[in-house]
């Protein structure tokens, strides 16, 4: 059996956005180290700008995420 303790240190690192427009949740990843996601947000960020999202947070955080694109019909 895994310990929690264990699960939580095989996840990896993701770089979470929400947006606005469209209402849509980005899991960006993964990565070895925060410092890793926290260098690649800014572009990740970018991209989604450049393709007209209106984006209402970016976090990073350890997880794993079973979608990678989750969007509100």
């Amino acid at each position: 059996m895994i310990s929690r303790w264990q699960s939580q240190e095989q996840r990896k690192w993701w770089v979470k956005i929400v947006t606005k427009y469209p209402a849509c949740t980005y899991y960006f990843g993964p990565f070895d180290t925060v410092q890793e996601a926290q260098g690649s947000q800014l572009d990740y960020s970018q991209d989604l700008q450049d393709e007209g999202a209106q984006i209402t947070t970016i976090k990073v955080q350890k997880c794993q995420p079973r979608q990678l694109t989750i969007c509100q019909e």
